[in-house]
């Protein structure tokens, strides 16, 4: 583990004023009943995003957010995976001095993440941009891969507003504001499915098929049928999972019909390959 926190570029984790486990983060790891070993969470092995603030007034970056692993390795010094509460225990009971010693350190450990996400946010989502303006620049909706490109680049799909933001090719910037039509509307479903399904009490096959198939209906029916949803919520939608910046201030004016021009057909395509909703033509 301590040459996987080597690799990693990341520092080891301080559980307690005297222990600091020469892991990545806080793993969870379980002994299953077949014998063998099971990583349970992973999630906080790489760092935070520290939170960047943009012209609208919103955090951009959410601090729950992690950073690639291929960001992480590319910075100058290790960062730390876990929030600095230990610290702050560490500093009660030990007078000002510790108090002081605590804080400076916590401070040390912010200005490295907020380098690391600043040098992320400016200058790798530029690259890219430019990058994919000369390569791909007449790729058609499905030709562009989002995930595996940005992927490779150090990028996190929800970055995939900075990325809009910094692209001037209209079929490009289409491109990318359909698959965060798509991404919104996978997620909003998620979430509508869930809280449904959890109302009921020890529903049939048949019901849950009937409810997901009502849920689904009507949220499409609003996306495509409701002005407040396409003027108002999408967008407050958009920046909340991706960055404000993804939207040209334009596309913010409540006249301003989000999914005008936008073939509807190409999010229900890219909806379909990203989740189990099925739309037939026949609806379409």
């Amino acid at each position: 583990m301590e040459m996987l926190c080597s690799l990693l570029n990341v520092c080891p984790y301080e559980i307690s004023e005297d222990t600091c486990l020469k892991s990545p983060g806080l793993l969870q790891v379980y002994r299953g009943t077949d014998g063998r070993t099971y990583v349970g969470d992973a999630a906080s092995v790489l760092p935070q995003c520290f939170p960047l603030t943009h012209p609208h007034g919103r955090s951009g970056v959410e601090v729950v957010r992690r950073l690639r692993a291929s960001a992480v390795k590319a910075h100058r010094t290790p960062l730390s995976s876990h929030t600095t509460v230990v610290l702050r225990k560490r500093a009660r009971g030990g007078g000002e001095r510790a108090e002081a010693e605590a804080k400076a350190a916590e401070e040390a450990k912010r200005r490295e993440l907020f380098h690391c996400t600043l040098q992320v946010v400016r200058d790798r989502t530029r690259v890219f941009a430019g990058w994919l303006e000369s390569a791909h620049t007449h790729a058609r909706v499905g030709e562009v891969r989002w995930s595996e490109w940005m992927h490779r680049s150090g990028l996190s799909v929800w970055m995939l507003g900075i990325v809009r933001s910094r692209l001037s090719v209209p079929s490009l910037r289409l491109c990318a504001l359909i698959e965060m039509i798509a991404r919104v509307a996978k997620r909003d479903l998620d979430f509508l499915l869930r809280r449904t399904c959890g109302r009921l009490q020890a529903p049939s096959p048949l019901q849950l098929d009937h409810v997901c198939r009502t849920v689904t209906a009507e949220y499409l029916q609003r996306m495509f049928t409701d002005k407040t949803f396409r003027t108002v919520h999408l967008k407050q939608r958009i920046a909340e999972k991706f960055d404000p910046a993804a939207l040209a201030e334009s596309e913010y004016f409540a006249t301003c019909d989000l999914l005008e021009g936008v073939p509807l057909f190409l999010v229900l395509d890219r909806l379909e390959s990203m989740s189990t909703v099925k739309v037939s033509y026949h609806d379409r």
